[in-house]
């Protein structure tokens, strides 16, 4: 055991699927519905190659411009998604090396247009100015602790999907009644660059999460959007977990489920916001999703394999009398605005710095050519070793 982390448990895991490589994807199920104003979403049993995970943990979101909410948005979910995923890295990263750690905290800060800018409608949402401030303390050297964080931008999913140029695939089915149901693809194409979708919105506000690592791949995640992020205005709590089959203790969802559960609470939302432009009204409203993750890539088992997650698809199901032309119309709108889905279609940069016991050990911009820099880093290193094994 190191840092509450099975070590042996690991190696167990990565020595499996290795020999079973089918058993190498974790697919994910969420499903939220539209209930009286929320989202109420619903993390449901995960498939592990042939093995079902149950994890049964349900979220409730509400939109940030509701005065005096209850519950955390859908922008504070998805960055603190982002971190969660970063942390939770970091501690495998840790741990696999033999480095004791006293505490590990990730922050993760950026700014996000308004849903209710009017008139900006039609362009995507997406993060802007995203940083993580990684604050370590263990008994590691300075050394280790510079290479594990570059090497943590290389291998943590989320991180990684928000990085990479992606994907996902979204449908529309509505029916009213018990009449048969229509079944449409639904694609809204984004502007050419990040920086021209950017450019196209106004009235931002800061977004943040704080991650505390707990025990093992347990952490605590505090969430605030707000126009000064005032420590007197109310902040939101969620705890952060891996399955116990992925060597956790199983006691919330993990980063890959909360990533989903913020895109699909804030489609509900946007769904709902799009439907009264047009006079919609929905008898009923859910939102699907599945997502992949295999984890060979993740683990760094074999390289060939992506290590962000993907394969994210969707499903609105709608009940209403509207004509499907007009309700797919309203959906496209929700898609092409939805943050999360946009934070997965454009490559980002992101800032991270390393600080312990207040000293900055390491500064960098995170984007695709750092990763694939430090991954030729890697390969010609482990060439090395492998050679000088040999000889």
């Amino acid at each position: 055991m190191r840092n509450g982390l099975d070590i042996s448990g690991v190696s167990e895991l990565v020595h499996e699927i290795n020999e079973n490589p089918e058993e190498a994807p974790i697919v994910f199920d969420v499903v939220g519905q539209w209930k009286r104003g929320s989202a109420l979403v619903d993390v449901r049993t995960a498939h592990y190659g042939t093995i079902r995970m149950a994890r049964g943990w349900k979220v409730e979101a509400e939109p940030g411009q509701r005065p005096a909410r209850e519950a955390p948005t859908p922008e504070e979910l998805a960055i603190a998604a982002l971190g969660a995923c970063v942390l939770v890295t970091h501690a495998h990263g840790y741990s696999a090396r033999g480095i004791s750690l006293t505490s590990l905290r990730v922050g993760v800060h950026g700014t996000v247009r308004h849903r209710d800018t009017a008139e900006h409608s039609h362009a995507p949402r997406l993060f802007e100015d995203l940083r993580y401030a990684i604050e370590v303390e263990c008994d590691g050297d300075d050394d280790q602790m510079r290479a594990l964080s570059q090497f943590v931008t290389c291998f943590s999913p989320n991180h990684r999907a928000f990085l990479d140029e992606g994907s996902y695939t979204i449908e529309l089915e509505t029916s009213a009644g018990s009449g048969p149901a229509t079944v449409t693809p639904l694609s809204t194409p984004p502007p050419a660059t990040l920086a021209a979708a950017q450019a196209l919105g106004s009235g931002r506000c800061p977004v943040q999460a704080n991650l505390t690592w707990e025990y093992a791949t347990q952490a605590r995640a505090t969430m605030r959007l707000g126009p000064a992020l005032n420590p007197a205005e109310r902040s939101y709590d969620i705890t952060i977990d891996q399955a116990k089959q992925m060597v956790g203790l199983d006691s919330g969802l993990n980063p890959q489920e909360l990533l989903l559960t913020a895109i699909v609470s804030e489609l509900l939302f946007g769904l709902q916001d799009q439907a009264e432009r047009r006079g919609i009204t929905f008898d009923a409203l859910r939102v699907e999703s599945g997502g992949r993750l295999d984890i060979r890539g993740m683990l760094n088992v074999d390289p060939s394999v992506p290590a962000r997650f993907h394969r994210i698809g969707l499903r609105i199901v709608a009940k209403t009398s509207a004509p499907h032309a007009l309700v797919e119309e309203a959906a496209s709108a929700a898609v092409h605005e939805n943050l999360g889905l946009g934070s997965l279609r454009f490559p980002y940069a992101i800032d991270l710095e390393l600080r312990r016991n207040q000293e900055r050990l390491l500064e960098l911009r995170s984007d695709g050519e750092q990763v694939r820099t430090f991954l030729e880093l890697m390969a010609r290193n482990n060439k090395a070793h492998a050679l000088a094994k040999d000889e």
